[in-house]
């Protein structure tokens, strides 16, 4: 619970969230010499999937600045010095399923990689979907993008088909917890949370939410669906947030946060003044540190997390700790603490 409880309160210093800015898959046509069907590129790192698993690629926000998207898997790898790469295997999946794209956009990619021509390809398509059919018996499995720009992957499990079947072995990954319901997929660079399914059924095509939670056992995670209706199809619903760093360069803690009525996040905590800057945005509050040893800086992220709604010092001359936030009808911030 103490683990979890810091998760939210340190969101000032580590957790902003880096959804995807392409939010699309690019087939793979042969313009990559590795074996994967198709990549997803998001703020700091790619994600490979087949229909054996999805590879995560995650590089240090430092470290980005001179990477080239068209680049192969083992390219990237070799090209940063802050790396990681973890591997979630879907045990005992149909290796041979049919794979779809969907929901194609209107543009496409063209491929010079190199100086074999057998790697060069043109028109490559990029789907907002994709789907394996039958990965496990009775069981399709599909990627697409959240309303916010989340990743998002559904088991579908249709009649006569297994939930119990479904067995994800990650790989690579430093540590795996069962946060509140959630999986934290903990690695080198940052932490990659896979929400606590939601799951439901269409029935008289009115959604019926059903209880379902994961089981994580060492590196094996499954999921424990309670009792549904077999005859009619079962949505299994996680959805992956990849998260980063506010790109501070003073030290700093996270005090606490509170929602916003719009559904984006104040965060609150203090920056120690010896040790950097910490980043505000233009018109912000109080865009320079106030003095002494300590100020409290205030940031709000957007509803999806991927940007800053504003960013501010709030400090004088001495030191200030900020212990808890209040969003008023009027959209006003009101700070509890101490100076």
């Amino acid at each position: 619970m103490t683990r979890f409880f810091n998760i939210i309160l340190l969101v000032l210093g580590i957790a902003s969230s880096l959804l995807g800015q392409h939010n699309s898959f690019i087939e793979n046509k042969g313009q990559w010499a590795e074996n994967f069907d198709y990549k997803y590129l998001f703020g700091n790192g790619s994600v490979f999937i087949d229909e054996s698993g999805m590879t995560v690629h995650l590089v240090h926000p430092d470290d980005i600045g001179s990477t080239h998207p068209n680049k192969s898997a083992s390219q990237l790898l070799l090209d940063y010095s802050r790396h990681h790469a973890y591997k979630v295997h879907f045990v005992g999946a149909n290796l041979a399923c049919k794979k779809t794209g969907a929901k194609p956009l209107d543009t496409h990619h063209n491929y010079i990689l190199g100086n074999d021509p057998a790697r060069w390809q043109k028109n490559v398509p990029l789907y907002q979907e994709v789907i394996y059919h039958n990965i496990y018996p009775n069981i399709d499995l599909k990627y697409y993008f959240s309303a916010e720009g989340n990743l998002k992957y559904d088991f579908i499990v249709h009649p006569k088909g297994d939930p119990g079947v479904i067995k994800l072995k990650y790989e690579g990954a430093d540590d795996l917890d069962l946060v509140y319901g959630n999986l934290m997929v903990r690695t080198s660079i940052e932490d990659v949370l896979e929400s606590a399914p939601y799951s439901y059924q269409l029935v008289e095509e009115e959604k019926k939410k059903v209880n379902c939670e994961y089981q994580l056992d060492g590196n094996l995670l499954s999921y424990k669906v309670s009792r549904y209706k077999k005859s009619e199809t079962l949505i299994i619903d996680p959805m992956l947030v990849f998260s980063s760093y506010t790109g501070a360069k003073a030290d700093n803690f996270g005090f606490t946060a509170t929602p916003s009525a719009d559904g984006s996040l104040y965060a609150a905590g203090i920056v120690f003044l010896t040790t950097g800057t910490y980043p505000t945005t233009m018109g912000a509050f109080q865009q320079t540190r106030g003095g002494g040893g300590i100020d409290i800086a205030i940031t709000k992220f957007s509803s999806d997390g991927s940007n800053l709604v504003y960013s501010t010092y709030l400090g004088g001359a001495g030191n200030e700790l900020p212990f808890s936030l209040y969003e008023r009808r009027d959209g006003s911030l009101v700070i509890l603490g101490v100076t």
